[in-house]
């Protein structure tokens, strides 16, 4: 098969081929950035969903393909400028950057698709500043496309021709013989045709053809900027998040392996629960809660409300079924099981928004408030007042008296059709147990007030006679709540009369406070 030298069409096609590469350019602009601000972000919340934000997105098919393009483009347009004794460094420098770019994409792709929640840093801090570094010279691409698009010399500053430029001789159009097995003929017909109609195209087109360009590059540009800015947005705890026509807040966050009453939920495993605010700013709809998810390195955790909305009923409400009309607004609690070998500081909220088939993560980076840790409050004697402050309670109140006895008596507030009094009754436990009786004086709490209250959040420690300390849950002694007076009625073991040591411990979340009976 004879083919002629390349040399001519390098030449005649010399600006096409600068505005091809000018588009490649753009779009691996684009890439670049978009690929150094998610590798920022990673530095930051150091959390990596492999399933709805791959790497593949940023280091895929069509961004190396893009590279591997410029880089045999670049070399093409140095082998040329060098057969034609022409200034032919810039382009080396265009081959450097792009097989730099391109190194540096498949390292951070390894990197990424090899990542397991190391702690180790070093590497991903290195693609980091390299690929920021390598935006750089970039800008410096565009200017020399730019330059050689319109024409001009790069020595001299003139506007020439390109076969004026390069000085299109005969030589350039030289067949050389190839011993393939093609059929020339019906090549060259389709080549020339192709050729021809692109030509036409363009010459007709010039204005329109241009003004394309011009509006892709700015279109490139908007993008760049809505990706980094907009769509791939970090968030922080309390930022309030447009989204999906939802306006969204955390409003506090928390992070324990406890109980509203202190009890530890379940062995080896703690919880991460979010205070959210939501308000619907489109049309009455179901809200999804399977698109809020947690990660940490890359654990991903899905919300388990409905599982274990008892145990953090004094943070609040979970709603497992929610629909919001246009306008309303809501607060409810996300509740999400974690490991507890998980670093509380890594934790990050993401949500998946959906427009139409474009899917973007919301990431919001969360500062969890620790409440594993029981503290001690206070510890104060009968006739003290307990002040119970907490982020969820407010309460105050004082136990006056104790006493425990074998039976008690006890007034209820009886009513017939005429009148109401109140009758005196007693009760005795069985046998075995006694009565602790508790008086107490508070400006909001009745007795079934306090029942309530001490059955949520309250126990009895004591020491027995062997000096063996026991615990006790609150039990109401009557079978009844509705009662006349500000008593509690607690049903104990006999041995409680002989303990050396009696308090009543109520823990409420992560604060303890004592009351010291005897």
């Amino acid at each position: 098969m004879i083919v002629r030298k390349p040399y001519a069409f390098l030449i005649k096609n010399f600006k096409k081929i600068h505005i091809f590469m000018f588009i490649l350019c753009a779009y691996i602009y684009y890439k670049t950035i978009s690929l150094s601000s998610f590798i920022r972000e990673f530095m930051d919340l150091f959390s990596y969903d492999s399933y709805n934000e791959p790497i593949s997105k940023y280091t895929g098919f069509f961004p190396v393909a893009c590279l591997l393009l410029l880089i045999a483009s670049s070399v093409a347009l140095i082998i040329l400028l060098k057969h034609k004794n022409k200034p032919w460094k810039t382009y080396l420098i265009l081959a450097a950057e792009y097989t730099a770019l391109l190194i540096a994409f498949a390292f951070t792709a390894s990197y990424f698709n090899s990542y397991s929640g190391s702690l180790e840093t070093t590497g991903i801090r290195a693609l980091r500043d390299i690929v920021f570094i390598l935006t750089i010279p970039q800008y410096a691409v565009f200017i020399v496309l730019g330059i050689r698009i319109l024409g001009v010399d790069l020595n001299k500053f003139d506007f020439k021709s390109d076969a004026e430029y390069l000085e299109l001789s005969d030589s350039d159009r030289e067949e050389v013989e190839i011993s393939i097995d093609l059929d020339k003929d019906s090549l060259k017909r389709s080549y020339r045709k192709l050729k021809r109609n692109l030509g036409y195209f363009y010459k007709e087109h010039r204005l329109a053809v241009n003004t394309v360009i011009l509006l892709l590059v700015a279109f490139i540009a908007y993008r760049s900027y809505v990706f980094i800015f907009i769509t791939n947005k970090s968030y922080k705890q309390g930022d309030i998040i447009n989204t999906n026509g939802y306006t969204l807040k955390i409003n506090n966050s928390y992070y324990t392996d406890k109980d509203y009453k202190g009890d530890t939920i379940e062995n080896n495993n703690s919880f991460v629960i979010l205070d959210v605010t939501i308000k619907n700013n489109a049309q009455k709809r179901k809200v999804n809660f399977n698109r809020f998810h947690i990660m940490n390195r890359t654990n991903n955790h899905s919300p388990t409300n409905k599982t274990y909305e008892t145990s953090f009923k004094d943070l609040g409400t979970t709603i497992e079924d929610l629909t919001l009309s246009s306008g309303e607004e809501r607060n409810l609690l996300l509740i999400y099981k974690v490991s507890e070998k998980e670093e509380i500081n890594r934790f990050v909220l993401y949500y998946q928004e959906l427009n139409g088939n474009n899917k973007h993560l919301r990431k919001i980076k969360l500062k969890l408030n620790d409440l594993s840790k029981i503290t001690k409050q206070s510890e104060i004697d009968l006739g003290d007042v307990m002040t119970i402050d907490t982020p969820t309670m407010d309460e105050e109140f004082i136990l006056d008296e104790m006493t425990i006895t074998d039976t008690v008596s006890y007034g209820r507030n009886v009513c017939n059709n005429e009148i109401c009094q109140v009758k005196e009754y007693q009760t005795s436990p069985v046998k075995g147990y006694k009565v602790l009786k508790l008086e107490f004086s508070s400006n909001d709490f009745s007795g079934k007030d306090m029942i309530d209250f001490l059955s949520d959040y309250g126990k009895i420690s004591y020491i027995d006679n062997s000096k063996t300390k026991k615990g006790l849950k609150i039990q109401n002694a009557l079978d009844t709540l509705n009662y006349y007076g500000k008593y509690v009625y607690l049903k104990v073991p006999d041995n409680l009369a002989e303990a050396n040591e009696i308090k009543l411990i109520i823990t409420a979340r992560n604060n303890q406070y004592i009351y010291k009976l005897k």
